[in-house]
Formats: structure tokens, C-alpha cells, sequence
């Protein structure tokens, strides 16, 4: 602490001159500091994955039915889709894991190839309905997912938009991305206040930039004949990535 008596005020303001010159350097050789600056500190960015294998896929597929009228479609629609439920439990789906994602009718008009009309008047369109219904099938064997998607093929899907594969518990994967962009960033921060001769304290903030994963294995069934016994799918791998922002004090 530093201390300073006065006995009259022109030793005083001599005294309160000689004190604030002495706070900027006596003051702080006796240990006496100020305050840290925010603003300083190191500023690093890392990044990390985990790579997994799919144990799990969702299939997105359906039945698309064109009539003369919505209840007609609607009801053919209704009778395919019955069918390919029924052909994915045989195949080892369970019930659960079978749901309805999109259901409906809408009127279309569809113009018939014809030659050229001679008298310069077009033919009118021919107007029909298209109904359609949707499912979304969790599979949980990926061993059987060729002869599921063969099944669900023969029992009348002519829709199908797309194939992901997941991990069924990313979670772990994602842990460990985190620690190893954490690890990277610790490693650069370290190499930094190595080469600017000062001191790695603390963490003081950190910001998770973004995460990333598999993407769907696009399969489109529109239009295509799939009635196969058993359609091939390749597991692949999945990887996930973590990008961190680490702030650190420094001394």
C-alpha cells in the first residue's frame, strides 16, 4: 500500500502531484497492478472428426395412382400402399417403424401425343387426378435393407425419394469431434504463446463454429421399373466434423 502525509496544502498538491506519478511506478514495482485488459488474450480456431459406420437408414417411398376421378385415384393409391405395408413387416419392419409422411389428391391435366391437327385447332388436354401417398421407413438391420427395399419394390412402390443412412446415436461421434477440435485448438494455442514468448492461461470463451454429418444417398423410383428381388446398398461411412472457437487469457 502506498501512503503519503501532508502537513499544509502547498505540500499537499505537491505531495498528490508526486503520488500520481508514483502510482504509475512506485506503486506497481511494490505489486500493485491494474486491472486486465478484455481485449487481450489469444484467439484460436480448431477443428475435428469422428468417422462412424451407418447402423440405421430412413427410406422415404410411396405409390403415385392416375384416375378419372379423385375418389378412384385416391382409393387405388390407398390399396398399393396397404400392400407395400403389408410386404415391409413380412420383410422384418416393424409397425413402429412405418409411418404415413404424405397423403394426397390433386387434379392434373395431361395432353395425349397426337399428329398435328390439320384444321389449326388444339386438342383439349385430358383432365385426371393423381393421388399419392408417402411413408417414411425406419430400418434397423442394414444387412436386410436390399431385400426390405425388394419387397417393398414388388408390392407396387413406384416412388422413392431418397435413401439416408444414419448412426443411431451420433452423439458419441459428435463428442469426439469436439474433443479433438478442442485438442487442435489447445495445440495451436500453445504453438502461438510459445513463439510470442508469453504464458497460455485459462480458456475464457468458446463458440462451437458448426457441425456437419452424412447427407441422403439420393434414389429416385420415379418412372423406373424396380421390381427386382433385392435392390444393392452400400453402408459407406459417415463422418462428423466440429469446428471450435477457443479465446484464452494470456500472462
Amino acid at each position: 500500500m502506498c501512503t503519503f502525509v501532508s502537513r499544509s496544502p502547498k505540500t499537499t498538491l505537491a505531495l498528490l502531484a508526486t503520488a500520481a506519478l508514483f502510482g504509475l511506478t512506485g506503486c506497481r514495482a511494490a505489486g500493485v497492478t491494474s486491472a486486465p485488459d478484455p481485449e487481450q488474450g489469444l484467439t484460436v480456431t480448431g477443428s475435428g472428426e469422428a468417422i462412424g459406420v451407418p447402423d440405421e437408414a430412413r427410406l422415404s417411398l410411396g405409390v403415385r395412382e392416375h384416375r378419372s376421378d379423385a375418389a378412384a385415384a385416391t382409393a387405388a393409391a390407398s390399396k398399393r400402399t396397404e400392400a407395400i405395408i403389408a410386404a415391409l413387416i413380412k420383410a422384418g419392419v416393424a409397425r413402429s417403424d412405418i409411418q404415413t409422411r404424405q397423403v394426397s389428391v390433386h387434379e392434373n391435366y395431361r395432353y395425349e401425343p397426337r399428329p398435328m391437327p390439320t384444321d389449326g385447332v388444339e386438342p383439349e388436354p385430358r383432365r385426371e387426378y393423381v393421388a399419392s401417398n408417402m411413408l417414411q421407413v425406419r430400418v434397423v438391420d442394414l444387412d436386410a435393407i436390399g431385400e426390405i427395399l425388394g419387397a417393398a419394390t414388388n408390392a407396387g412402390v413406384n416412388q422413392m425419394h431418397g435413401i439416408e443412412l444414419r448412426v443411431g446415436d451420433p452423439d458419441s461421434l459428435e463428442q469426439k469431434a469436439l474433443d479433438e477440435a478442442m485438442a487442435d485448438a489447445r495445440a495451436k494455442a500453445e504453438r502461438l504463446a510459445a513463439s510470442g514468448g508469453v504464458e497460455l492461461g485459462d480458456i475464457v470463451a468458446i463458440r462451437v463454429n458448426g457441425s456437419g454429418g452424412g447427407h441422403p444417398m439420393a434414389m429416385s423410383a420415379s418412372g423406373m421399373d424396380m421390381a427386382e428381388s433385392s435392390v444393392p446398398v452400400e453402408r459407406g461411412e459417415i463422418t462428423i466434423q466440429q469446428s471450435v472457437w477457443v479465446k484464452y487469457a494470456i500472462e
